[in-house]
């Protein structure tokens, strides 16, 4: 019994490190070997639990159920992680991938000392849902996360709003004694982003879902490249800029008059501004913090921004009279901690139809 456990672990270790190894040319090589390790670790673990299975009774049940769901779930999933296209893309694959293994859950961008919410699956209630579209909470709020997001470590907590937030017990309607996972997932060594799992008519399973955490880590790294050099001033250039503030983004359209198809864009593009911008922060953290040091986040970060800029523009600001630059409002919130001296003189302001 132990030699059939054994070689299932074996078969779904080489599928999934298969898919890492395809990722590797775009993400460092010395991530690997680092990766690798989790990847047994976790695997160790989760075939573990069937072992115990199958010292219930159920050890063909669980031999096949195993190598199906590693076989097909799984590596279907990390399929879709490589060939993601953006950040975005990452964190939906993420969530869906993870419904096998826990009823509800949600995606949460981390922006400094704040997560944002950035997808939603099992909670269909429209007012749950219309909080978290707008979800913004500090993480001393949340101890849970806020341990997840310093510790890089998979955190498992209860259901009460001292552990997870009042806002997240909400609209996830959480009992006091329901059991909540919270797992990073980590780009250049830091939480970009966490996923929230929690149960339902069936409980989470742990170890295939932080087995995804790690892939899409991965994915989004190979997505967003290293770290943009930033050259230091050269010597006699230090001047003396004046500037005006630059002008202020275009009110948010009348919610009541946009058609739902339009509604639904319009959330997209709120959910992709938040990604781009917690990805800037995973990517760019030092650069982050000398350009906050220095009230000129857009000098050292003037790459980035433009790019991120530009992705926005032909996503979703130049496809409907009526959108307004999400981007320009996460970047003042999530890297220029709400004031727009930080983001500094040479910034051109939010962009135009």
């Amino acid at each position: 019994m132990d030699d059939s456990l054994a070689e299932h672990r074996t078969a779904a270790r080489t599928e999934i490190l298969e898919a890492w190894l395809r990722l590797r040319t775009k993400a460092e090589e010395g991530l690997a070997a680092a990766w690798s390790a989790q990847l047994d670790d976790s695997l160790r673990r989760w075939f573990a639990q069937l072992a115990e299975q199958a010292a219930t009774g159920a050890a063909a049940e669980a031999g096949q159920s195993a190598r199906q769901r590693v076989g097909e779930d799984l590596n279907q999933t990390v399929r879709r992680l490589r060939s993601a296209g953006s950040t975005e893309e990452v964190s939906r694959v993420l969530l869906d991938g993870t419904a096998p293994y826990c009823p509800r859950a949600a995606m949460l961008g981390v922006s400094g000392d704040r997560v944002q919410g950035l997808c939603l699956r099992g909670v269909e209630a429209v007012p749950a849902r219309e909080t978290f579209e707008a979800l913004d909470l500090p993480l001393a709020e949340a101890p849970a996360l806020r341990d997840c997001v310093s510790t890089l470590e998979p955190v498992v907590t209860l259901g009460g709003a001292n552990q997870v937030s009042p806002a997240l017990r909400e609209i996830f309607h959480h009992q006091t004694t329901e059991r909540v996972l919270v797992f990073p997932v980590i780009v250049r060594g830091e939480a970009a982003a966490l996923l929230y799992a929690a149960g339902g008519d069936r409980p989470v399973e742990p170890a295939p879902i932080e087995l995804l955490a790690q892939v899409a880590g991965a994915a989004a790294e190979a997505l967003v490249g290293g770290p943009a050099d930033i050259a230091p001033p050269a010597a006699g250039s230090e001047l003396v800029q004046i500037a005006l503030p630059p002008p202020a983004p275009a009110p948010p359209p009348d919610w009541t008059t946009l058609d739902p198809s339009e509604q639904e864009f319009h959330l997209r593009a709120r959910r992709f501004a938040r990604a781009e911008v917690a990805g800037i922060r995973a990517r760019h953290a030092d650069a982050v913090r000398e350009g906050l040091r220095r009230h000129d986040l857009y000098s050292v970060l003037e790459d980035a921004i433009d790019e991120a800029r530009e992705r926005f523009r032909q996503k979703f600001l130049a496809v409907v009279p009526s959108m307004v630059d999400y981007f320009h409002t996460e970047l003042l919130r999530g890297l220029a901690q709400d004031d727009p001296d930080r983001l500094g003189p040479g910034y051109p302001g939010p962009l135009k139809l």
